[in-house]
């Protein structure tokens, strides 16, 4: 086989380029439309991410040219809100945002800080899928990498959580960063991938606290690697000077630190306020739960498995990781489990907790793209078709291999073209008008005002925005003052029936938020608040947008993870009947 002459090589890394440049165009764009799906305005001041808003609050506290750096809010590392924050002064001295943004008040500034922080955190997800092919190039070199690049891209969980507040993309943004210099610490042992190593993992750690575990993929990497032999020396008979300990895991693990503390200095600066959050996060709300949201929802491993990564990353490609994985540990056992160091310590942490959300695997997709690209690459390396003169055997064989890449590729293709029409569908429906708003909208037009409507609680993410006040309990004295202004008298009745046969509201009106784990749980005491509601009253109208693609339809198939329901909700709106 003929070397490639200078010429055909840069012509050959070009056409990589231009492909890399086309895998990633549709990416991004699916990262950057939507960004504006929810977010406050007059009508409600609280975006329809339940999670956005204390993220944004820590940022509002942090002023970094003051050296005020205390979020008061450790439950998630401080580096995002740090983050949020410098882009958001930023914002205020071009302009962008009024000099008083800190002041929480104005709605216009609101809706900007939240463009900004959700822009920052799809620079965040479009800088992993970057890295994904990095970590995928350093893993096998081949064409393949694309493929790892476009698998992440078109990941339906990080694409659409990329456009959220929150500190699960930005996190494994560092986390794919750390993996990808691991990797390259791996063959070199040079200096520089350990530094690189140790700020990611310490700026992994001080995003979202068990991102930290990644430092385990260096030190994986530092004791698989095959250090280079010492010199020999050049006469016979002169001694070889003794070996001294190297500096660079020591280094590895002071960087980490230095980088915890300079993304997350309240761990030094306020530590009883960091204990506080910290240690609720690690005792309680893991051993709690979240609600009625994971209750009987069987093995935590199982149901990030059978649940939140099928949904995340569509059947066939989750498959294809597990077999990405099997191939790796067979045909390159180093590398693979140098990934695998992060990989399985952090979903195995993940599944022992009672709190599931779905966005706790997007730390996972990065490496699992790799593996899944490095398996297909293996199978399509073995899978060459044999010549005449070769034997029956061997044709089995290469049959078989051939077979294998077959089905390997098959799940990639079929799986990559569903994820991609997924993620558009939800970027569409990102895009559209809100089901809240459109509910808002029509009760607005077409019920008679003085009415009253009832609720199962104060407004939050999930309510029709009537009053602006909508941060659930955490704005309840706000709402209780202003719940009339908007035309209509809203009632809070719970899900009690004897609380709702008493206030008999002219209206009800309730989301599958509500009541979608107490149907699904069967509770007694809800089961005859439904009975009652749907005996009372009538359903007079349903708003809810389904994502869809042309034929497509990827509308819910029983009650979706509690996270991925965000952005398209049902809501019911009862009109009542009995006047007894």
């Amino acid at each position: 086989m003929t070397k490639p002459t200078p010429n055909e090589a840069d012509s050959t890394r070009a056409r990589r380029r231009l492909v890399l440049l086309a895998v990633s165009l549709l990416p991004v764009m699916a990262r950057l439309i939507g960004l504006d799906w929810g977010i406050p305005d007059a009508s409600h001041l609280h975006s329809y991410h339940p999670d956005e808003f204390p993220v944004l609050w820590a940022a509002r506290n942090v002023d970094i040219a003051s050296l005020s750096l205390n979020p008061h809010f450790y439950n998630y590392g401080s580096l995002y809100p740090f983050s949020i924050s410098l882009f958001a002064s930023a914002a205020a001295a071009v302009g962008l945002l009024s000099p008083d943004w800190r002041a929480f008040t104005s709605p216009a500034d609101l809706a900007t800080l939240h463009l900004l922080a959700r822009f920052l955190t799809a620079l965040f997800g479009i800088g992993t899928v970057f890295l994904t092919y990095r970590l995928a190039q350093a893993s096998y070199a081949s064409p393949y990498p694309l493929v790892a690049a476009g698998l992440v891209g078109f990941y339906p969980l990080h694409a659409i959580h990329s456009h959220y507040a929150t500190v699960d993309v930005p996190a494994a943004f560092w986390i794919t960063l750390a993996l990808w210099q691991s990797l390259i610490l791996y063959r070199t042992r040079r200096l520089p991938a350990y530094i690189w190593c140790g700020v990611a993992a310490g700026l992994a750690a001080a995003t979202k606290y068990n991102a930290g575990l990644v430092l385990l993929a260096p030190l994986a990497a530092h004791f698989l690697s095959r250090p280079v032999p010492p010199p020999k020396p050049p006469h016979k008979g002169k001694s070889i000077p003794p070996k001294h300990p190297s500096p660079t895991l020591p280094l590895l693990l002071l960087l980490t630190g230095v980088a915890f503390l300079a993304g997350c200095p309240g761990a030094v600066l306020a530590p009883s306020e960091f204990w506080r959050d910290v240690s609720y996060e690690l005792f309680e709300h893991s051993r709690m739960g979240h609600g009625l949201v994971f209750e009987r929802t069987g093995n935590g491993w199982i149901y990030h498995l059978a649940v939140n990564l099928r949904v995340g990353m569509t059947l066939p490609l989750m498959l294809a990781s597990l077999a990405g994985i099997g191939i790796c540990l067979k045909k390159a056992p180093r590398t693979a489990w140098i990934l695998l160091s992060f990989v399985l310590p952090y979903f195995l942490s993940a599944g022992m907790s009672h709190v599931r959300f779905m966005r706790y695997m997007i730390p996972l997709l990065s490496p699992l793209a790799a593996l899944t690209a490095d398996g297909l690459a293996f199978l399509a390396a073995q899978a060459g078709i044999p010549g005449r003169a070769q034997k029956f055997g061997l044709w089995v064989r290469q049959g078989r291999r051939a077979a294998a890449a077959g089905l390997m590729l098959l799940l990639c293709a079929g799986g990559g073209a569903f994820a991609a029409f997924e993620t558009a569908a939800f970027t569409a429906l990102l895009a559209g008008q809100d089901a809240r708003d459109e509910a808002a909208g029509w009760i607005r037009e077409n019920l008679p005002k003085g009415r009253s409507i009832g609720m199962t609680t104060e407004p939050w993410f999930y309510s029709p925005p009537l009053n602006p006040w909508n941060g659930g309990a955490k704005t309840r004295p706000l709402f209780e003052r202003t719940k009339n202004d908007s035309g209509y008298r809203l009632t809070v009745t719970g899900t009690d029936a004897e609380r709702l046969r008493a206030a008999k509201p002219d209206y009800f009106v309730i989301s599958d938020f509500e009541y979608g784990d107490p149907l699904r749980l069967h509770l007694p005491g809800f089961e005859a608040f439904w009975k009652a509601l749907n005996h009372d009253y009538r359903e007079i109208r349903r708003f809810e947008k389904t994502p869809r693609l042309g034929p497509l339809d990827f509308g819910k198939k029983g009650l979706p993870p509690h996270d991925w329901l965000y952005p398209y909700p049902a809501l019911r709106l009862y009109e009542r009947v009995s006047k007894g």
